[in-house]
């Protein structure tokens, strides 16, 4: 699959955020990729890199080219990271919304599989508590669609996306754990 070129900056940016760009966003494409990330993702990555340098670029635009390069590939390290870490969640989440709740088997203790098959009914309910737009959110995450392609088509920002999702994911673990104490205490 041959790689697009994506080394136009728009015409709005500062012009040494812009030459910036053009320096390095091919080589951060790269390093992302190397790092293990997919075609998309590392690209998403990248726009993440540099909203963060357009964001800080009072401060970043004071530095000498090579500080300003050694300051991208940092911040492309943690936006690789993070990306990694919120696969791992979302994977987590799917796993967990993707199991049907079962009636206990005959092989488990009963209050095991009772314990399980609770949880799992509770897990469902507390997901239709969600506010409307984060439950659109999660149902559409759900079908396997990537944060980007979710924001594409409720058409709005990405990190708004990924927000509403990690404020769901929260609620829901929270909600979940707080069910599960109070079960155990009375």
């Amino acid at each position: 699959m041959k790689t697009e070129a994506r080394t136009e900056a728009p015409s709005s940016l500062d012009p040494g955020l812009e030459g910036l760009y053009r320096e390095v966003g091919e080589l951060l494409y790269r390093r992302a990729r190397a790092r293990g990330l997919n075609h998309d993702d590392a690209w998403d990555v990248v726009q993440e890199v540099m909203v963060d340098l357009h964001r800080t670029w009072p401060k970043v635009g004071a530095m000498n080219p090579e500080e300003r390069k050694r300051y991208a590939s940092g911040m492309l390290r943690n936006a690789v990271s993070d990306a990694f870490k919120e696969k791992v969640r979302d994977n987590r989440l799917d796993v967990r919304l993707r199991v049907e709740p079962q009636p206990p088997s005959e092989e488990e203790s009963e209050g095991e599989s009772d314990d399980r098959y609770l949880t799992g009914i509770k897990a469902v309910e507390l997901l239709g508590g969600l506010p409307p737009g984060q439950y659109q959110i999660m149902c559409l995450r759900q079908e396997g669609l990537k944060p980007r392609h979710i924001a594409k088509q409720l058409d709005m920002p990405g990190s708004t996306v990924r927000s509403q999702l990690q404020h769901a994911r929260r609620r829901l673990t929270n909600e979940l754990q707080a069910w599960k104490d109070s079960r155990h205490e009375g």
